[in-house]
């Protein structure tokens, strides 16, 4: 094919001119000759967030990097950047010209200066917050939370639901999914502190709720079920799997559960954040058997 100049798979895209020490890995990189184009293809494999080429910050990185390595060998005027997401079944496009590439890389290389300055700014959202390992001890959520909750509504244990503005009411919900994922930050750091052995003041590690399952094979329960307790259809007694043991106490009724107790195993739920005054016990050997989390 005259028109293939290059093909490349797995292209490793050095963009440091634009953001210090940056690189990234393009999933596909093809060079059409004919038309002067540049295609980047960035694979994602996730199916949870669906992901848009336009002005996709990491798209243009890579972009970038790769148009930096191959430009002085081949004559390009137009890249083409594309995501592909196989689990969702999209796959989104987005062409820029080599102009408006550089004018991008500009903006870019000046965010990057800002943000690794001792004076960048911090502006939290749900977008840039999402993967961000500092979230947990992060001031500016902190007086995002602050700010929505607090300063909105002077005491929230006497504030009816009913009394709220609709202002108010936006303002919570616009920034619930943000506020929780943080508060659900903090609680996991906490609980891997708890879990390590160490301290946190106001809080412990108890037990989560117990389970119960099956001590002995399906099929010793199946016949126990059937020729001890006369249950004569399969579908009372299958689902997908054996029905578990608050099932089947429910199916021999409450007289006879009692003599399927040898037959049923508790299983420990996993620890559970909570107050140093719940009344529940902490797991014994709580650390040891916790040591592969470390």
């Amino acid at each position: 094919m005259k028109s293939l100049y290059s093909a490349r798979a797995i292209y490793g895209a050095d963009f440091s001119a634009w953001v210090p020490d940056g690189f990234g890995t393009s999933d596909a990189v093809v060079y059409v000759a004919e038309t002067k184009t540049l295609h980047v293809v960035d694979l994602k494999y996730g199916q949870g967030i669906k992901v848009h080429a336009e002005n996709n910050t990491q798209g243009i990185l890579y972009a970038l990097g790769v148009f930096d390595a191959m430009s002085l060998s081949h004559e390009i005027e137009r890249v083409v950047i594309t995501i592909v997401q196989p689990r969702m079944n999209h796959i989104d496009e987005w062409s820029i010209d080599v102009d408006a590439l550089m004018k991008w890389g500009e903006v870019i290389s000046q965010a990057a200066e800002l943000a690794l300055s001792d004076d960048a700014p911090l502006i939290p959202g749900e977008k840039q917050c999402q993967w961000c390992a500092a979230k947990p001890s992060c001031p500016a959520l902190l007086k995002l939370t602050e700010t929505t909750m607090m300063a909105e509504f002077d005491d929230l244990d006497t504030v009816p639901v009913d009394s709220l503005t609709d202002k108010q009411m936006a303002l919570a919900l616009n920034n619930k999914k943000l506020i929780l994922s943080w508060l659900d930050a903090i609680a996991a750091t906490v609980k891997d502190r708890l879990l390590s052995g160490q301290d946190f003041p106001g809080y412990k590690l108890v037990a989560g709720n117990q389970s119960r399952s099956w001590s002995v094979d399906d099929g010793v329960v199946y016949t126990a079920l059937v020729d001890d307790f006369g249950v004569e259809s399969d579908d009372k007694i299958y689902i997908t799997k054996i029905i578990s043991p608050a099932q089947a106490e429910k199916l021999v009724g409450k007289k006879r559960a009692a003599e399927l107790v040898p037959m049923i195993q508790s299983n420990e739920g996993a620890p559970t954040l909570a107050v140093d005054s719940d009344k529940r016990q902490a797991p014994n050997n709580l650390v040891d058997d916790f040591d592969d989390l470390t």
